[in-house]
C-alpha cells in the first residue's frame, strides 16, 4: 500500500505541473483512455468477460467519480499541494456521513464524533485567503463526489467484476473529456509535457491496482492507515518540488484528518 500510496502521490505533483502545461480536461482524457486500455488488457489476460449488469449504479459511479477527479485535478493547480491532498483524503468522512443515506447504514455516535474531528482538521488547513479558498473549496466538492463514488463502488461489487467497473468509469470519463483532443490537435504539447500526461496514467494505474490488492488482500483499517502516507509525501513533495512551504498548521491539520479518516475506517469495518 505503501507503493500505492507513493504513485498517488506523484500522479498529484505531475498534475499539478501539468496546470501550467495544458488543461485539466486534456489530463483527465489522457488519463482515462491509458486506464481502460490498461483495464482491457486485465480482463483479455483474465479471460474475463466484459459484462455489464447494474447500468444505473455503474452510471452513478462512472459520473461521479469523472466530476471528482476534474475537481481535484483543478484544484492541484490553484492551490498547496499537500493542503488539497489532505481535503481530497476527507473522503472516508464524507462516506461515514452519507453511508446512512446511501447503504442504509446507522450514524453511531462514536462515528460522529470522528466526523467532528476530522472537519476539524480540514478548518485547520483552510485558509480563508484568496485563490487557495477557492482549491479547497472544489476540493471538498471533489472529496464529496469520491465518497459518492466509493459508496457506488461497495454496492455493485456484488454484481459487477471490478475490472469492468474501473473500465466502464475510464471510458465515460474519456468520452466526456474527449472535447480536449482538439486542444491536443490545435496546439500540440511539447514532448515533455506528454511524457507527463502518460506518467499521471501510470501513476493513476499503478496506484489503482495496488490499492485494490491492499484492500483485497489486508484489512481495511490497516490499509487505510497506510493511504494516509500519500498526503504525507504530498507535503514533502510540495516543499521540495514547488517550494511551498510547510507550516505547522498544514501538517497539525494533514495529521487530524489522517487520525479521523483512520478511526472511520475502523468504525465501520467493526460495524459490518
Amino acid at each position: 500500500m505503501v507503493a500505492a500510496s507513493a504513485s498517488f502521490a506523484a500522479m498529484a505533483a505531475v498534475v499539478k505541473w501539468l496546470s501550467l502545461e495544458t488543461s485539466v480536461w486534456a489530463t483527465v482524457w489522457v488519463r482515462s483512455v491509458w486506464v481502460a486500455l490498461a483495464a482491457l488488457l486485465l480482463l483479455r489476460i483474465r479471460g474475463a468477460p466484459i459484462r455489464m449488469h447494474d447500468h444505473r449504479r455503474l452510471l452513478v459511479r462512472s459520473l461521479s467519480g469523472f466530476t471528482a477527479m476534474g475537481c481535484y485535478f483543478w484544484a492541484l493547480g490553484h492551490g498547496e499541494l499537500g493542503s488539497i491532498m489532505t481535503v481530497q483524503y476527507t473522503s472516508p468522512l464524507f462516506v461515514a456521513l452519507l453511508a446512512p443515506l446511501v447503504v442504509d447504514e446507522r450514524l453511531r455516535a462514536s462515528i460522529f464524533g470522528w466526523l467532528v474531528l476530522g472537519f476539524f482538521g480540514v478548518v485547520i488547513v483552510v485558509r480563508p485567503s484568496g485563490l487557495m479558498s477557492v482549491g479547497v473549496g472544489v476540493a471538498l466538492v471533489g472529496a464529496v463526489l469520491s465518497a459518492v463514488a466509493y459508496l457506488s463502488v461497495r454496492a455493485l461489487r456484488q454484481t459487477e467484476d471490478p475490472d469492468v467497473i474501473v473500465l466502464h468509469f475510464a471510458l465515460v470519463s474519456a468520452v466526456l473529456a474527449s472535447p480536449s483532443v482538439m486542444e491536443l490537435v490545435q496546439d500540440p504539447p511539447s514532448v515533455q509535457t506528454w511524457l507527463g500526461l502518460l506518467a499521471v496514467g501510470t501513476f493513476a494505474l499503478g496506484g489503482q491496482l495496488g490499492m485494490t490488492r491492499a484492500y483485497r488482500y489486508g484489512d481495511a483499517a490497516r490499509v487505510s492507515g497506510f493511504s494516509y502516507t500519500s498526503v504525507a509525501l504530498g507535503l514533502v513533495f510540495g516543499t521540495a518540488v514547488f517550494g511551498e512551504v510547510l507550516t505547522l498548521r498544514a501538517v497539525l491539520g494533514a495529521a487530524v484528518v489522517a487520525v479521523a479518516g483512520i478511526a472511520l475506517t475502523r468504525e465501520r469495518q467493526a460495524s459490518q
